[in-house]
C-alpha cells in the first residue's frame, strides 16, 4: 500500500509540473518579430535613429535588387554631352549591384570624333529639399574614371533678374577626379572626395557659371579620406535645406554651404565622366586628347549598392 500510494504522489507531482511547464508557455507573449514595414525600414546615415522624422520616398529610391534595372524609375538611354557617349547597355543591375561602366572605343558623334563610352542613370521624377544617400564603390582606372553620384535640374527658363537661376547641380561626391590642387601644387589622389554644388545664374546683369574652380567660396568642398575610394564601399550623402547643403561621408559631415541658388527640381543621377589625362580645359571649354587614348585600365566599373531619398517637413 505504501509504495503505491509513493507511485501515486509521484505521477501526481509530475502531472502537476507538466501542467505548470506548459502552462507557463502558453501564458507567455510569443516572440515579437518586427513587422515587413518595420525591418525595412532605413534612415540616413547620418541619422540612424530618425531625429528628423525622415521618411523614405520609394519612387526615388532603389535597392537594385531585382534582375535588371527598373526602367519605370531610372533612364539609362538620355541625351550624349560632352567629349564621351553615354550608352544604355554600360549602365545595368548584376548581383544586386547597380554596375556603371567605362569603355574605350573611338566613335564619331555629330561630326566628331570621341574615344570613350559610359553609363549613366537618372532618375526622371525631380526633387529639391530631402537627404540623398547612395553606397558607392569607386573604379580600379586612375587617373581617367570618375564614379558620381548628383543631381542636375533640366529645363529651366533664363531668368532675366538679378540672381536669377538657369541651372542648378549638387554633386554629392565625384571620385576619383584627380584634380590640380593649387595650394599643394599637386594633383589629388584616390582618397580625395569633391562635393561641389555649381549653377548658373544672372550676376552683374550677366548670365555666368558658378563653378569650383571660378567661384570656390560659393559651390566647392571637397574631403580628403584617410582610404582610398577605389578599394571599399562607402556611404556618400548630402542634404539639401531651404538654407544650406550638408555632404557626409559614412555618416559624418563632412563639408556645408549655404543654400544660395539651389531651390529648383533637380534629377537624381549615377554615372561615370572621363576625366584627366584624356580630357582638358582651355578657357573653360573641355576638349578630347586625342593623343592619351589607351585601352589600359579599361573597360573599368563602378559599382551603387542603393540610392535612397528621404524627405521631411522643414517647416517645425
Amino acid at each position: 500500500m505504501k509504495n503505491n500510494w509513493i507511485v501515486k504522489s509521484i505521477l501526481i507531482l509530475a502531472t502537476m509540473i507538466t501542467i505548470t511547464v506548459f502552462t507557463g508557455c502558453k501564458e507567455d507573449a510569443p516572440p515579437q518579430f518586427p513587422t515587413e514595414n518595420e525591418e525595412h525600414k532605413v534612415f540616413p546615415a547620418s541619422d540612424p535613429e530618425n531625429k528628423g522624422g525622415w521618411e523614405l520616398v520609394e519612387a526615388l529610391s532603389d535597392e537594385f535588387n531585382g534582375a535588371k534595372l527598373d526602367k519605370s524609375k531610372w533612364n539609362n538611354d538620355v541625351e550624349d554631352w560632352g567629349v564621351w557617349s553615354w550608352e544604355p547597355e554600360l549602365a545595368f543591375v548584376r548581383d544586386s549591384m547597380l554596375v556603371i561602366k567605362m569603355i574605350q572605343e573611338t566613335h564619331n558623334r555629330d561630326g566628331n570624333e570621341y574615344y570613350y563610352k559610359s553609363g549613366i542613370v537618372r532618375n526622371e521624377q525631380t526633387s529639391v529639399y530631402g537627404y540623398y544617400e547612395a553606397r558607392i564603390k569607386g573604379c580600379q582606372r586612375f587617373p581617367g574614371a570618375s564614379p558620381a553620384f548628383w543631381m542636375y535640374s533640366i529645363g529651366l527658363p533664363t531668368p532675366t533678374e538679378e540672381g536669377g537661376v538657369q541651372y542648378c547641380e549638387i554633386d554629392v561626391c565625384e571620385l576619383q577626379q584627380a584634380n590640380y590642387d593649387f595650394e599643394t601644387k599637386t594633383y589629388d589622389g584616390p582618397n580625395v572626395i569633391d562635393m561641389s554644388c555649381p549653377a548658373r545664374i544672372i550676376l552683374n546683369g550677366e548670365l555666368i557659371w558658378l563653378r569650383a574652380g571660378t567661384h570656390p567660396e560659393i559651390c566647392k568642398t571637397k574631403w580628403v579620406a584617410p582610404w582610398d575610394a577605389r578599394e571599399d564601399f562607402h556611404t556618400y550623402g548630402v542634404e539639401c535645406r531651404p538654407d544650406s547643403i550638408i555632404w557626409y561621408v559614412d555618416g559624418i559631415e563632412r563639408a556645408r554651404k549655404l543654400n544660395l541658388y539651389w531651390h529648383y527640381p533637380m534629377h537624381i543621377t549615377v554615372s561615370m565622366g572621363l576625366r584627366r589625362p584624356f580630357v582638358k580645359y582651355i578657357n573653360g571649354v573641355r576638349y578630347a586628347v586625342s593623343e592619351a587614348t589607351t585601352q589600359e585600365g579599361f573597360p573599368t566599373e563602378m559599382y551603387c549598392d542603393y540610392v535612397r531619398v528621404w524627405i521631411r517637413n522643414y517647416d517645425k
